[in-house]
């Protein structure tokens, strides 16, 4: 379900604002009855983010019930994404939090720490680094920072490799050239007539005289 409020927000943010009769059409929205039901709640026009996070809310006594289990993320988008997901169950379950946007949500140690800890080995000490006291950062500027980390880290790698690749390309093609070459010269070489010597008339160094 975690997973899911994060797309409903990227699709529609606060921006789709619905009433009561509207929001009954949407049929089952969540996949989830009770989450369905409590969406449909209020004759009040009302965005969509809001009456999903109210029902939500009623659904899920604590933010661990929206997970169905911590799995681990292997790349920088990936992380992101889980991280985002942290903003949306503080959005639910925190008084502290006042905004309804999880990109603005404050990035806490312990979302850190929790997205450090399900994160890949090698990505542990430079991430732990990352964020080292409460300043005000965002989700956002976190997000910034991974995906920083993710353009040292990897593009140089890249660039090395189809710097590589294009020599090899290169290369290739060059060989091919010669190849190519080389085979029609001995076609060439192949198809000419063969040179036959002039025959010339060997003399008897000892002339025998007619009898």
């Amino acid at each position: 379900i975690i997973s899911w409020l994060v797309r409903l927000w990227d699709a529609a943010g606060e921006a789709t604002i619905l009433d009561g009769t509207e929001a009954r059409h949407l049929g089952s929205l969540s996949q989830d009855p009770v989450i369905d039901q409590g969406m449909m709640r209020g004759a009040n026009p009302q965005s969509l983010w809001a009456r999903v996070l109210e029902s939500v809310a009623q659904r899920y006594l604590c933010a661990d019930d929206l997970y169905m289990q911590q799995t681990q993320w292997k790349t920088i988008e990936q992380g992101i994404q889980r991280l985002r997901e942290m903003a949306v169950a503080e959005i639910i379950f925190s008084d502290d939090v006042t905004t309804r946007n999880p990109d603005l949500v404050p990035c806490t140690s312990v979302m850190w720490r929790k997205l450090v800890r399900l994160g890949p080995h090698e990505y542990a000490s430079a991430l732990a680094i990352m964020k080292r006291d409460e300043r005000d950062e965002t989700v956002l500027d976190m997000a910034r920072k991974l995906r920083a980390y993710a353009d040292a880290v990897h593009g140089p790698t890249h660039a090395r490799i189809s710097a590589v690749e294009s020599r090899l390309q290169k290369l290739e093609d060059k060989i091919e050239e010669n190849h190519k070459k080389a085979t029609s010269t001995d076609c060439h070489l192949n198809s000419a007539p063969p040179t036959v010597p002039n025959e010339s008339r060997c003399c008897d160094p000892h002339p025998q005289n007619d009898p």
